[in-house]
């Protein structure tokens, strides 16, 4: 006589992802959202890859870290298992994306103030939309809106006066390695005037 059990479960189910968006490096927080969730045993693959423990939030909302592509930039099919052996595929895509490369910022500085239209020139600069500058620190993030496949343009957020390294990303997460210089100039302002 034998003592084995065997459990059945429900199969999660996922009606979203976000971001859908992240670099080949891997390292994106994905969140799932739908139902059925399990607070253990969950596991996600992102296309063949190898398989990735995932977080449990709640019922309805798990998270899983890319592990990093071994292939070229292009889009994965999201897939869960309940014991990390027999795999779901969901119809939800995760697309890894080759990492921004700078070649160009201009103008290269702006007042301290902020509001500079900032142009960015580059290579594999990433989705039409959800396309973020970054000024320095993640304290200074504004979305960026696509001109062409090899230009974006940033409004710069105002910060202090200074040299500041001005990078991207596609979710908000990682930023690019590359980068391109602003510099950050004082504004003088007249408090008084005497005769």
């Amino acid at each position: 006589e034998s003592d084995m059990f065997l459990k059945y479960v429900s199969v999660p189910l996922i009606d979203s992802i976000t971001p859908t968006f992240g670099p080949l490096s891997g390292a994106t927080v994905v969140h799932m959202y739908g139902s059925e969730m399990l607070e253990k045993g969950m596991y996600c693959r992102f296309g063949p890859g190898e398989s990735v423990l995932a977080t449990f939030h709640s019922a309805s909302h798990v998270s899983c870290v890319t592990p990093a592509s071994t292939n070229n930039p292009g889009k994965t099919l999201l897939s869960l298992s309940v014991n990390n052996e027999h795999f779901v595929a969901t119809d939800l895509v995760f697309e890894y994306l080759a990492d921004p490369v700078i070649t160009a910022v201009k103008p290269t500085f702006g007042p301290e103030t902020g509001g500079t239209r900032v142009y960015v020139s580059g290579i594999s600069l990433g989705p039409r939309s959800q396309m973020m500058c970054e000024f320095g620190s993640s304290s200074f993030r504004v979305p960026a809106v696509r001109k062409s496949n090899s230009v974006l343009y940033c409004d710069a957020p105002g910060h202090q006066p200074g040299k500041v390294q001005l990078r991207l990303s596609s979710n908000g997460q990682q930023f690019s390695k590359s980068f391109g210089e602003f510099e950050y100039t004082a504004v003088h302002s007249v408090h008084s005037v005497t005769p």
